[in-house]
């Protein structure tokens, strides 16, 4: 091999190396590299009784406002005591409302105004009232059923160590527990969730790995470019 080919070769290695690892760096930069994690938890409820068998599936961390899908399921249940079970996850509720803010209507033109409005409100709390409640279906017809559902994009919005409500549906149609105003149906300290600043800390992690990668890569396009200056000086201008 002949030196203007091997000053070729060599400067098209150093800038493809250089270019590879810029193209490492991007999903570090732009935040895109998750890793997966799955908490897995047991807790057993003596009003049933039964165990909750409770899978938490997240990206990072289970930080506050960094989305969770939530699995349940339980171990058989009496269908002649218990109809169905409703879980409140406390501290993930997302509903604020803003009904107050909407003005009386003076006139019939504000009168229709309103209730598009309210309705649309309305809409809303539907659909975020309800962020943080998971039905559990029974998952057999038999009296002995376990019970079982899942959740997703469940999102905390601070850190700390939160509950799940219980809610249950008797055979009689009777409504007990949590979301009936007795505190005591829940499953205590069930959910450990970090603040927020532990999000930023992964963010920040990712970028500076993504710039660990710019600046290994530079080093090689710095000689790349100098190979091909190289190649220039001795065999274009000479």
């Amino acid at each position: 091999m002949n030196s203007y080919s091997c000053y070729v070769s060599i400067s098209c290695a150093l800038i493809a190396i250089a270019l590879v690892l810029i193209l490492l760096s991007i999903p570090y930069l732009t935040n895109k590299v998750r890793n997966k994690i799955v908490i897995n938890r047991v807790y057993f409820f003596d009003k049933i009784p039964a165990y909750f068998f409770v899978k938490i599936e997240t990206n990072d961390a289970l930080v506050a406002g960094n989305p969770v899908d939530i699995t349940v399921t339980t171990t058989n249940i009496d269908r002649t005591r218990i109809r169905s079970i409703q879980l409140t996850f406390d501290g993930a509720n997302r509903y604020f409302p803003n009904f107050t803010k909407l003005s009386p209507p003076e006139s019939s033109e504000q009168l229709e105004e309103y209730f598009k409005e309210l309705e649309k409100e309305l809409d809303k709390m539907r659909e975020e009232i309800g962020a943080n409640i998971l039905i559990l279906h029974n998952d057999t017809e038999r009296i002995w059923t376990s019970f079982s559902g899942t959740i997703r994009n469940v999102v905390y919005g601070a850190g700390g160590t939160f509950d799940i409500g219980i809610t249950l549906t008797e055979a009689t149609g009777k409504v007990i527990g949590y979301e009936m105003g007795d505190r005591n149906f829940a499953i205590k300290n069930a959910v450990n969730v970090s603040p927020p600043e532990v999000l930023f800390q992964l963010e920040n992690s990712n970028v500076m790995r993504g710039l660990a990668y710019i600046g290994t890569a530079i080093p090689f396009i710095i000689a790349g470019l100098e190979a091909l200056m190289e190649i220039f000086k001795r065999y274009v201008f000479a």
